[in-house]
């Protein structure tokens, strides 16, 4: 099982879900997904899912997942539907199809002491501590599908005048049949509501990966508390760090025009680490979206 942090409580979960690179040009929404777990489409999908899921070292069974239909005949797999949910299918004039999602996550902790004791004698050190995640998957069928997942984690044991948390954003896209892919990205910003103001701590990584692939640690820090997680890159990989805090973008590209894209069954990795600092007792909300190109 795949280990997140050397200072962190272990945590499992999976989440599949899809971005755009610019404006679409013939985008189709699902108003109301339509759940279709009960089907044999449904349970199809359920039983992929769970199989992806696992490859990316996340324990998931096909029975703990449902499967929603979206417009288009498009899908999203995944425990719950998540709030705010937001989803679009772009095919573009060049053949071309962009999948698209977004929804809110976050979390507050006020009921957590500062500091505590580990033997009434000895003050515990700053650690990072799970608090939330959970898994998705966006399945178009002229695309391929994206797996990725979301954790948040709180750093406790601290007498700092903040509070900081680590948002993680992992995954895994491919295409289908004689599709190929082309990019693909994961990104956050601070929600419009519900969250408080943030301030840019750490992230990772922190500058532009290219090449051949290569497996690297992405690491982030507070109060000298270090979260590690495994990542493997191929290509070209971007970080786009924005000015307001919380928001980033980590793309995945081949760098090539088509029809010199990665072909199924090849698949591409995602990862990047956030960390951000709010008030003491605040709560943290961000907007989550995620993407694939595929041609």
């Amino acid at each position: 099982m795949r280990s997140r942090s050397t200072h962190a409580f272990a945590f499992i979960a999976a989440l599949a879900i899809v971005t755009s690179v610019g404006p679409p040009a013939d985008a189709s929404h699902a108003r109301t997904p339509m759940e279709i777990t009960a089907t044999a489409k449904g349970r199809e999908l359920a039983r992929q899912g769970a199989t992806r899921h696992t490859a990316l070292g996340v324990a998931r069974k096909a029975s703990n997942l449902k499967v929603w239909q979206l417009a288009g005949g498009d899908y999203l797999v995944g425990t719950r539907l998540p709030e705010n949910l937001a989803t679009s299918t772009t095919h573009n004039p060049d053949g071309s199809v962009v999948l698209e999602v977004s929804y809110d996550v976050g979390a507050e902790d006020r009921g957590l002491p500062k500091i505590a004791s580990l033997d009434g004698l000895t003050a515990a050190v700053p650690t990072w501590a799970w608090r939330d995640q959970d898994c998705f998957s966006r399945i178009g069928n002229a695309a391929g599908w994206l797996d990725s997942c979301y954790a948040l984690h709180k750093l406790v044991y601290e007498t700092s005048s903040y509070d900081y948390w680590k948002l993680e954003q992992w995954g895994t896209l491919a295409a289908k049949g004689l599709g190929k892919i082309y990019n693909g990205w994961l990104a956050a910003k601070k929600a419009s509501s519900g969250s408080s103001a943030m301030t840019w701590q750490d992230w990772s990584p922190r500058g532009n990966v290219s090449g051949s692939c290569v497996n690297l640690t992405l690491r982030v820090e507070a109060l000298g508390a270090a979260f590690t997680s495994p990542a493997f890159f191929c290509e070209q990989n971007i970080p786009h760090k924005y000015s307001a805090a919380g928001s980033f973008k980590m793309e995945w590209s081949c760098g090539c025009i088509w029809p010199f894209g990665q072909p199924y069954p090849n698949s591409r990795k995602i990862d990047y680490l956030q960390a951000v600092r709010v008030v003491n007792g605040g709560s943290v909300r961000w907007t989550l979206s995620a993407g694939m190109h595929a041609r």
